[in-house]
């Protein structure tokens, strides 16, 4: 499971516990992630990245949003 890091790029889209979050692609080494988020009807793709600390203990940070 990914955990994000609250950010003011995912604050915008009003994203919460009660959408639904498919993690579609997961790499430790490049740490770099895709999850699908089926938001208010909407899907949306969040890119993300391990800017600090790669693989299972890395902070996941969002670098993109695509709808």
């Amino acid at each position: 499971m990914i955990v994000l890091q609250q950010s003011l790029l995912l604050s915008r889209f009003g994203f919460s516990n009660d959408d639904l979050f498919i993690e579609k692609s997961k790499d430790y080494i490049k740490g770099e992630a895709i999850v699908e988020v089926t938001h208010e009807a909407n899907l949306y793709s969040v890119h993300l990245s391990q800017p600090l600390t790669k693989g299972e203990k890395g902070v996941w940070t969002p670098t993109k949003v695509l709808y």
